[in-house]
């Protein structure tokens, strides 16, 4: 994994569910977070690159376990394939778990014109770092909104197709 992100690039930064998570496997369409991936990896401008971030506690689940917060039936981790599908896509780069979000976020500038490198919006299904990202004013792009009140955010695309990743 890629331990810090280059000052001069353009990204989107994706950030993985933990999984399983009811939140992506039974209220949405776009439940294949490879698949959303793919789909970001075809449409984003030329140049520009995908950071994938997984979710800080997929790797602590062993804890969680532990502790009885989840079933001791699931497995450990995802497979080495599922990152390994990941980094086989052009422009995609799987980010070190340990850089915080935060940071990342904290990092945005916005522009009028949008000609800064850097950090152009947060991708993923739902969750926390959609609201953090909106706090911040960050774009964030959010596959099949519709499965979270987000809908009805005005600033918040809805991701339902390809083609909407390409409009916005």
């Amino acid at each position: 994994s890629v331990k810090n992100i280059p000052s001069d690039e353009n990204y989107v930064l994706y950030a993985l569910h933990f999984e399983p998570e009811a939140t992506i496997m039974n209220r949405t369409r776009f439940n294949s977070q490879i698949y959303n991936i793919e789909i970001l990896s075809q449409a984003i401008p030329p140049g520009w690159l995908i950071y994938v971030k997984e979710h800080p506690d997929q790797l602590n689940i062993r804890f969680l376990i532990k502790n009885k917060f989840i079933d001791d039936n699931l497995s450990s981790y995802r497979s080495d394939l599922y990152y390994k599908k990941i980094l086989s896509l052009p422009n995609v780069k799987l980010l070190n778990h340990r850089i915080s979000s935060s940071k990342i976020m904290d990092s945005y500038i916005p522009t009028s014109s949008g000609d800064n490198c850097g950090l152009k919006a947060i991708a993923t299904i739902n969750g926390t770092i959609s609201i953090e990202a909106i706090h911040r004013k960050i774009p964030v792009m959010l596959f099949d909104a519709l499965s979270m009140p987000y809908a009805d955010v005005v600033d918040v695309p809805c991701i339902n197709s390809y083609n909407d990743v390409i409009k916005y």
